[in-house]
């Protein structure tokens, strides 16, 4: 065959090896190969081997391997039509062949979106379209449908469909391409009986559920009506978390009992008394009624919730002042000690007959002086801490009475931390003449105001308890995450 053969492009610049990927020809597409090898003069082999070292039986993307003008390389042809042994053939006889396609995907995309991996799914039973709605790749859903769009319908060993995977992540777009482009996906429910906005209400998604409600109201009406296995509507699970969807409350039918004749009304009113579970309240209570049984045992009327919130306020408030009293009451002591050692001094005062009467008699010594400016700083920290008690009891809101609590407990753990250093510089003073012994109290007194300098670390275990003692953590609740979609809540 003639070399110039090999190079000639038809009207759509496709090669004959273009032509020969296209159609899966593999004996074609290995005598193209082998006759583009065996055309390479001698010479260009010997330079070959002297400057780059190549293997010879390699090419160097010869020329009837690039694009043709839909920017579609034999290889990316290839790996796209599923021919795996052509893809290996190019792989192994060409040492760095082009892999680009169109629109900017590349020979791995074109494997990817190959027919005949599309449908395939692991251990789990995931689809490669679970996968890319999993991770928010819009673009990778999309050439994933347009290949095969039955594995939208794919539920994996939970039953859990590519639809139920975007609501858990809260991935609108993907969402939208799937409802879109695979009629009838939103029916499939999984294991617990649960359709998308029961799996995004349980996981916070409230922007997901508004979506849906707002522009698929044609689905939407069907899915907002729909029970789990406990005979939960997604209205019962939003009255029972910090999901809030206004829009859901006003269009799905509030009196609908559950497995346990509880209404979303009747749920709110058993869980949440703090100011955000009134709001749900509020909103839900909007011509919903509570269950006859729940009525008679639990409320009369909503006035019973406002009652709640404000005694559990109450109980919030007076928990902190004991605290803050408790505080106030180390904070002075501190202080007063503290007051007391900058007077007597070790080594006490010249007396009248001496040269500097009235002057400390160890002033000089940097021991002393190390003594002097650690007291001043423990008593210092002290009344600090004391004003900041003030400052929140007078204040009296709930928010800055616990934010000086906080602050008062760091700055009493730093009075006591300095106290440590005076009383190690002020015993090391003294004792010096017994150089050893004053060095053991010295060394002992430090190490316990290094201890006590961990004060963030206590602050910090501190603020995270003394929230949860008050409950105040209820946002800490986010933080903990079910296994994917196997909640038994």
């Amino acid at each position: 065959m003639h070399k110039s053969l090999l190079r000639k492009k038809n009207s759509n610049k496709d090669s004959a090896f273009h032509m020969a990927a296209k159609n899966g020809s593999y004996d074609v597409a290995m005598a193209l190969m082998e006759c583009a090898l065996g055309m390479e003069c001698a010479v260009v082999k010997f330079v070959k081997k002297m400057l780059r070292r190549k293997n010879l039986n390699k090419l160097e993307a010869p020329e009837f391997l690039h694009a043709n003008n839909v920017e579609e390389t034999p290889l990316y042809i290839a790996a796209e039509m599923g021919y795996e042994n052509l893809v290996a053939m190019i792989l192994k006889r060409c040492s760095s062949p082009p892999y680009s396609g169109s629109y900017g995907r590349t020979a791995l995309h074109g494997a990817i979106i190959s027919n005949s991996e599309v449908k395939e799914t692991d251990e789990n039973g995931w689809s490669p379209l679970h996968y890319a709605t999993f991770l928010g790749f819009h673009e990778r859903v999309l050439q994933l449908l347009d290949v095969d769009k039955s594995p939208a319908y794919v539920a994996d060993k939970d039953r859990n469909t590519c639809l139920h995977v975007a609501a858990y992540r809260g991935f609108i777009c993907v969402a939208d391409v799937l409802i879109v482009q695979c009629p009838g996906c939103w029916e499939i429910a999984n294991s617990r009986g649960e359709n998308i906005l029961h799996v995004a209400v349980k996981n916070q998604q409230a922007s997901f559920v508004s979506y849906i409600l707002r522009e698929h109201t044609s689905i939407s009406n069907i899915l907002i009506t729909e029970k789990d296995v406990d005979g939960n509507t997604p209205l019962h699970l939003m009255a029972n978390s910090n999901c809030l969807v206004p829009e859901l409350s006003t269009m799905v039918d509030k009196n609908a009992l559950n497995s346990e004749s509880s209404t979303p009304w009747g749920i709110v009113n058993d869980g949440d008394s703090s100011e955000i579970g009134l709001v749900k309240g509020e909103q839900l209570g909007v011509g919903a009624h509570l269950s006859l049984p729940k009525a008679i045992r639990i409320f009369r009327d909503k006035s019973n919730i406002k009652k709640k919130v404000t005694s559990s306020g109450e109980d919030k408030i007076e928990k902190m002042r004991r605290a803050s009293d408790s505080v106030m009451i180390v904070a002075t002591l501190v202080a007063t000690v503290t007051f007391a050692a900058g007077f007597t001094i070790p080594g006490g005062y010249y007396q009248s007959i001496d040269k500097y009467p009235g002057m400390a008699v160890l002033s000089k010594k940097s021991a002393f002086q190390a003594f002097m400016i650690s007291d001043t700083l423990a008593l210092l920290s002290s009344v600090i801490a004391i004003f900041v008690n003030f400052w929140g009891i007078l204040d009296g809101r709930e928010h800055t009475l616990k934010r000086s609590i906080l602050m008062a407990i760091f700055y009493t753990a730093s009075a006591i931390a300095w106290m440590m250093v005076a009383f190690s510089t002020g015993t090391y003073v003294i004792l010096s003449p017994s150089r050893t012994l004053a060095i053991a109290a010295c060394f002992l007194g430090i190490l316990a105001a290094f201890c006590k300098t961990q004060a963030f670390f206590i602050f910090q275990m501190l603020r995270v308890g003394f929230d949860r003692s008050l409950g105040l953590s209820e946002n800490l609740k986010k933080l903990i995450n079910s296994t994917f979609l196997n909640d038994e809540d």
